[in-house]
């Protein structure tokens, strides 16, 4: 009679992990929808960046060649590699949780609940951090765009004296 009820009580549990496994694979089919999102937009981000990237290279390239440089088209120069810098540093560190995501997706389902939990707050939280600081990356990027376009027409007009 004993090995009966625990006959009954494994099967409840086995069960209840059952559903519960499921429940957490349809949690990761959403995630993967929103981490397919944010990683078309993340290219998108590493598309400006790099024009934006061979935009300044121009940029200096032609503030180079100058006999007499303007300080504050240097100074200005100078900021944007940072921030360039910066934005490479971030874009990279993007990257890295991409791929970390693909590697947890890719044995997710032979976890145990515990661990697709655990896998799933950790991509949470990724793509929280990506989405946040592709935020910043926007607002930088046309910050950029724009002292780009202003640094290219004081150019011109030094260069045409």
């Amino acid at each position: 009679m004993k090995n009966i009820l625990y006959f009954f009580v494994f099967a409840a549990l086995l069960a209840s992990c059952d559903n519960e496994k499921k429940t957490l694979m349809a949690e990761l089919d959403g995630i993967e929808a929103k981490h397919d999102s944010i990683e078309q937009i993340h290219e998108s981000f590493a598309s400006v960046h790099e024009a934006l990237s061979k935009k300044h290279s121009e940029l200096r390239a032609a503030l180079d060649t100058m006999e007499e440089k303007d300080s504050m088209l240097l100074a200005d120069i100078s900021e944007h590699e940072v921030l360039l810098q910066q934005h490479s540093a971030t874009l990279a560190a993007h990257d890295e949780l991409i791929a970390s995501h693909k590697e947890m997706v890719a044995g997710f389902s032979a976890n145990t609940v515990e661990e697709m939990k655990a896998q799933l707050t950790q991509m949470k939280e990724a793509h929280d951090k990506i989405t946040q600081e592709h935020g910043g990356l926007e607002e930088q990027h046309q910050m950029l765009m724009k002292e780009h376009e202003g640094m290219a027409a004081m150019l011109d007009s030094i260069t045409q004296e």
